[in-house]
């Protein structure tokens, strides 16, 4: 893994160069992604071309640990290119407590309110630009900000401008990490939150720099499955989720920087409770009677002093406690729970069928033999899964059990898919068959598009120029019946085409803040209005508990 670098010392060093090695910087962003990066001792060596670029450590806190072999180092252009690529540091986990005063107002010392303002305005000129226009200038002052509200003690603030800050570097290094969805949301949390804590701040939106992992006494637990994790961010492993006799789920994970390969060998390798060392790959089919562990407000465990833990025999889906998971779909910690019946494929998906005879689209993990998985066509799956957010009646699906897959003699027989090899499957019942879902007409897809097009075109994908296709989309959104995100979509066009008159009597755009204040409040409606409407969709099919409401 490459080095880190405070975010502080980027800012300085994009700052401090010369008008002439910025706009080179500007013009190619992800240069010295083809230079030969060599680990050298407790550092790094950059050879580019006929120069050499060196840092010193594993975290970069000082200018004196980032040099170059040319004359002009450190405002050169292969020192800026090699630390432009570089993540900045991280301070640790953040994670809003779960706390009864966590909505509680708080007041801010002026520091602080000096911080929250840097990274509004911050976000706001990125937004104004657009991510493709914004150039090294622009990254220093999300970077200047993630400094500056991670030195105030403002941790969720400091996390969304390190990671606005990281899309802009993927997007003109033209990573494939890069996710125009993420990226929104990124921006739309720094600009939020920093709207927040500048008029009601509260613990919540302050964070906390690290997780608190408290007491949680002696613990019965049966393992449930192992999930593989792959993140676009560089991280890679393997979650183990277990479940309590009240049936609240918990974790196990091994998570770390790495690539694909770090997925198995984390599930192969050992899972700690307390002075227990149990391989993943067994914990998810295990009971573990536990005492003096501590765990996370996510459910996430760990050690404490005088932890121990023992190992049980495992329990099958089809056993109490673990059965009552599945007596009704249902949703928990995340994880839906429900049995349906295999009925064929849909490209890369599955089509299954629920008992109420509610279609839905299964997704699965990169790797897994899916076309063995849809041989079952008329087999019922016991499953476990993650309702994708993006769209209704669609899950990526986690780990199964069925009778008809010719599993290994064990009453604790499961399926964890991007881990475990599927074995062959019986006869099946009926002919696999290609078959397509329930279609679905999304109707925010229009606005999503606009407000995704403007974080990384800037306003003037929003101004004068696009009023007609703005109205258009309005009137679409109105004949949906989301008269709220069409009058929102009409706010968002009027304040990006808003001029100001100069002394001289010329004019120009406005400050940007309206702007961004507009784009905002949009992308906070998408998000509800979003959530609604998925949540409803699996209302419809599943009748899932919780009220029905209108995403207008």
């Amino acid at each position: 893994m490459r080095p880190q670098i405070e975010p502080g010392l980027l800012a300085g060093l994009l700052e401090a160069a010369p008008t002439r090695v910025r706009r080179r910087l500007d013009a190619e962003p992800g240069l010295a992604e083809a230079w030969e990066w060599t680990a050298s001792g407790d550092g790094w060596e950059v050879a580019a071309g006929a120069e050499v670029v060196r840092l010193g450590g594993a975290r970069i806190d000082l200018a004196d640990q980032v040099g170059c072999s040319c004359l002009l180092t450190p405002r050169c252009i292969h020192l800026l290119s090699v630390v432009s690529l570089l993540d900045a540091a991280e301070a640790g986990e953040v994670a809003a407590e779960e706390e009864e005063n966590e909505k509680e107002v708080i007041a801010l010392t002026e520091s602080q309110f000096t911080a929250v303002r840097l990274a509004g305005e911050a976000g706001a000129r990125l937004l104004a630009a657009g991510a493709y226009a914004a150039g090294s200038l622009v990254r220093a002052d999300l970077l200047r900000a993630a400094h500056a509200t991670r030195e105030a003690g403002l941790h969720r603030l400091a996390a969304a401008a390190t990671a606005v800050a990281a899309g802009v570097r993927d997007l003109g290094a033209d990573r494939p990490s890069f996710d125009l969805g993420t990226f929104a949301a990124d921006l739309s949390e720094l600009l939020a939150v920093a709207h927040r804590l500048a008029r009601h701040p509260s613990a919540e939106d302050v964070g906390t720099a690290r997780r608190t992992f408290r007491p949680v006494g002696s613990l019965r637990l049966y393992g449930l499955f192992s999930e593989a994790v792959l993140a676009a961010t560089g991280y890679a492993g393997v979650v183990t989720h277990l479940a309590d006799d009240t049936g609240r789920l918990w974790k196990v994970s091994d998570v770390a920087p790495g690539g694909p390969e770090r997925v198995l060998s984390a599930y192969r390798g050992v899972a700690r409770l307390g002075r227990l060392a149990v391989g993943h790959h067994d914990l998810g089919r295990s009971g573990v009677y536990a005492q003096g562990l501590t765990a996370g407000p996510d459910g996430r465990l760990g050690g404490g002093e005088g932890a121990d833990a023992a190992r049980m025999g495992g329990t099958s889906w089809d056993e109490p406690p673990l059965r009552a998971l599945w007596e009704r779909p249902q949703t928990v910690g995340g994880l839906v729970f429900l049995e349906a019946t295999v009925l064929g494929m849909d490209q890369n998906a599955l089509v299954l069928e629920t008992g109420d005879g509610a279609r839905l689209r299964a997704t699965v993990p990169e790797g897994t033999a899916l076309a063995r998985v849809a041989a079952l066509g008329g087999e019922k799956l016991k499953l476990i899964g993650r309702a994708d957010s993006r769209r209704p009646r669609t899950l990526s699906l986690l780990a199964v059990a069925s009778s008809a897959l010719d599993l290994a003699d064990d009453k604790a027989a499961r399926v964890n898919l991007g881990l475990d090899e599927i074995p062959g499957a019986a006869v099946p019942r009926t002919q696999r068959t290609t078959i397509a879902p329930e279609p679905y007409d999304d109707p925010l897809a229009g606005l999503r598009r606009i407000l995704h097009r403007a974080a990384v075109g800037g306003r003037i994908t929003l101004g004068s120029a696009s009023a007609r296709g703005l109205a258009i989309e309005a009137g679409r959104l109105r004949e949906a019946g989301l008269a709220t995100g069409a009058a929102l979509l009409g706010r968002l066009g009027e304040a990006a085409a808003e001029l100001e008159r100069t002394v001289t009597g010329e004019s120009r755009a406005s400050p940007p803040e309206a702007t961004a204040l507009a784009w905002l409040t949009c992308m906070s409606y998408l998000e509800a209005a979003h959530r609604t409407l998925v949540e409803t969709s699996w209302q419809d099919a599943f009748s899932f508990a919780g009220p029905r409401t209108s995403p207008s």
